[in-house]
């Protein structure tokens, strides 16, 4: 029973590091498409077209930006749920698991193994 105990904690911890590279980068790559939108919004805000428009415009033109702002961070919400949710956990196991799951997700990047 004790080897199997051990076995099995090894094996959760394994597909939850994978679960959490997987997670880290997805999410990455969403924040990156952030900043872009932000600095589009900038740029929108600064250029002589946004200056040009009428008020119900500039509210248009910020308010389609801002959709896909909050689309994204959306996204990242949805990606962290399916972290906490992706490796089941064995009846029994529930305090070790998360346990193991608080060490984890306090890894660096580079403990992780996850690339740019």
């Amino acid at each position: 029973m004790f080897k199997r105990t051990k076995e099995y904690l090894a094996d959760y911890e394994s597909q939850f590091m994978k679960l959490e590279r997987h997670c880290r980068k997805q999410c990455r790559d969403w924040e990156d498409i952030i900043k872009e939108l932000h600095i589009d919004r900038g740029s929108l805000l600064g250029s002589e077209q946004y200056e040009e428009m009428t008020g119900v415009e500039r509210a248009e033109a910020l308010l389609k930006v801002d959709r896909k702002i909050t689309i994204c961070h959306d996204s990242i919400d949805i990606i962290e749920g399916r972290r906490s949710n992706g490796v089941s956990v064995r009846r029994g196991f529930k305090h070790r698991c998360a346990r193991i799951r608080k060490n984890v997700s306090a890894l660096s990047d580079e403990g992780l193994g996850v690339k740019d």
